[in-house]
């Protein structure tokens, strides 16, 4: 019987040599760990215990990896429970090998993700309450923390514009609209004349939001950006641990609170409005929204699912990847919610 065992995502002769610049030996054969679309992980066995290698993905910046780490060098010397990052001999925690970019952390024992397991509405609601508490934990410890790097995604300063601005979002939208008008000329015309009947309004609501927003002056902060049952890892004698800051930016802090309900209320069809509030209320529990910012949380909601439809349209119409053009559509979907159930949002 032929006996074969699962080709690893990095390869163990790069492990060897990567683990080296900590001065680390590798113990035993590593094994891989699922964590997320943008990198590619190994749980290691090492000299000085278990670790974490990961290994970012090319379309993840420069830049926005070396914001990840500042936030979490910053994290660490508050003792907030998050990963923390291992330095190489030289002190850096960053490393450049065979054209990939890779970095090293303490792995966590013990830790488990509510998706592992069916729990009653009860003990759900205690961990909706726990997430919600450690988001305003995490805002608290960051809210006035600048860290080295960026993302594009997010604002330059807590008064400029962003790094993508309306103007970029525009000419994606254009090239969007002109490639699609190719596709459902050649008989592809399914979700493609969806897309187009509704992105005739996409810039009129993007234009009637940031009006509005901007108006507001919306506090701005270091925010996680992915905040949801994946990037929260529970543990039965110790606070929850943040994972993940890969795609934090600079953005509007109900930014999170949303991402937050996506991850931990969403159902079938739409989003649990009472789950919701339980969220926000636990929040709040660690550090508060004003006024402006609960009853503008539809338009800022409206304007990411805009942006984040007309990114994956874009990919799609680069790729030709099924998923970006379902994620595309998906978006409009939350959008349709998001419109009918504005009312009581603002009043959450």
């Amino acid at each position: 019987m032929r006996s074969f065992s699962r080709r690893l995502p990095i390869e163990i002769s790069k492990v060897d040599n990567i683990l080296s610049q900590y001065g680390l030996d590798l113990i035993g054969r590593p094994k891989s760990s699922s964590s997320g679309v943008r990198n590619q992980s190994l749980i290691v066995n090492t000299s000085r215990g278990k670790k974490l290698l990961k290994g970012y993905k090319e379309s993840l910046g420069q830049s926005t990896i070396i914001q990840e780490h500042s936030i979490l060098k910053y994290l660490t010397q508050l003792n907030f429970p998050c990963t923390r990052l291992n330095h190489t001999k030289n002190g850096e925690t960053i490393i450049n090998y065979d054209h990939q970019r890779f970095a090293l952390f303490d792995f966590i024992e013990g830790g488990f993700h509510t998706y592992d397991y069916v729990l009653f509405p009860r003990v759900n609601s205690q961990f909706i309450a726990l997430a919600g508490e450690t988001l305003g934990c995490l805002h608290a410890a960051l809210k006035d923390f600048l860290p080295e790097g960026y993302n594009p995604d997010g604002f330059r300063s807590k008064t400029g514009d962003r790094w993508r601005n309306d103007e970029w979002i525009t000419n994606k939208l254009a090239f969007c609209l002109e490639k699609t008008q190719k596709f459902i000329a050649t008989g592809k015309k399914n979700r493609m004349r969806r897309l187009l009947n509704r992105a005739r309004h996409f810039s009129n609501i993007i234009a009637h939001c940031n009006t509005i927003i901007l108006k507001a002056t919306l506090p701005r902060q270091i925010i996680h950006k992915d905040y949801g049952p994946s990037n929260l890892l529970f543990l039965k004698d110790g606070p929850p641990i943040v994972l993940d800051f890969e795609i934090a930016r600079l953005d509007w802090r109900i930014v999170d609170i949303i991402s937050g309900w996506k991850g931990f209320c969403m159902k079938r069809s739409g989003y649990d409005l009472k789950k919701m509030k339980y969220f926000l209320e636990s929040y709040q529990t660690r550090i508060s929204l004003g006024e402006k910012e609960l009853k503008l949380i539809p338009d800022v909601w409206k304007l990411l699912l805009i942006r984040g439809s007309i990114h994956y349209w874009h990919n799609y119409c680069e790729t030709h990847k099924q998923h970006s053009l379902a994620q595309a559509c998906k978006k409009i979907e939350d959008l349709d919610w998001v419109t009918a159930n504005q009312e009581h949002l603002r009043c959450i």
